[in-house]
């Protein structure tokens, strides 16, 4: 039933941008792009049960980084590629660490980097032009398309949604980590793994 139903969710995704007006996308793309960081959140905190208040910090950590690839003459798929490497490494970097902490200390230390992260890219002008933003981002094209009328939060939450599928155990692991980690520790369940892989979707 489900595969039926993607198609019908997709295809006015898809159409409708070309029927809307410039400020209809606008809001699109908006939708777009925070349905995307909540899908994060929910796997942190919604599947994990871990209080993480980094999802922001993330969420800017790709997305200067594929501005300032895409203004230096970076094609949008190479840009888009390091962006998500570069947010995995620092995402599994802070994961291990952090996740020795529980609770509202785990919390704590997420809104440090959070806060650290603002604050780079707020003052380090040289890199990420402070409080002026970066200006001259090319618009992405497909096949003599241009892309800035279609959305891709479906197919983020298919991929998120299959991420924790693929190895046995991983899914009850991922399911059984809010309500109760102790539970989720068997032998087929790596509950530390999926709660690592967790923070760094």
């Amino acid at each position: 039933m489900k595969r039926f139903l993607l198609p019908l969710l997709v295809i006015p995704l898809v159409a409708a941008p070309f029927f809307l007006k410039p400020y209809g996308i606008y809001l699109l793309s908006l939708w777009s792009v925070m349905t995307i960081a909540a899908i994060g959140l929910n796997l942190t905190l919604g599947y994990a049960g871990q209080i993480s208040l980094a999802q922001a910090a993330f969420v800017g950590i790709g997305a200067y980084t594929a501005a300032l690839l895409t203004t230096q003459g970076w094609p949008l798929w190479a840009a888009f590629l390091l962006a998500t490497a570069i947010c995995l490494a620092i995402g599994w970097l802070l994961g291990y660490p952090a996740l020795r902490v529980q609770h509202h200390y785990l919390a704590f230390v997420t809104l440090s980097f959070s806060t650290l992260v603002f604050l780079v890219l707020r003052n380090e002008e040289w890199l990420t032009k402070g409080v002026y933003g970066i200006s001259g981002i090319p618009r992405p094209t497909l096949l003599g398309w241009s892309t800035k009328r279609r959305s891709t939060s479906t197919s983020s939450a298919s991929v998120c949604s299959r991420s924790f599928r693929r190895r046995p155990g991983g899914w009850c692991a991922r399911r059984g980590a809010a309500p109760s980690p102790r539970c989720a520790r068997t032998p087929s369940a790596p509950i530390r793994s999926a709660s690592t892989r967790a923070a760094t979707r």
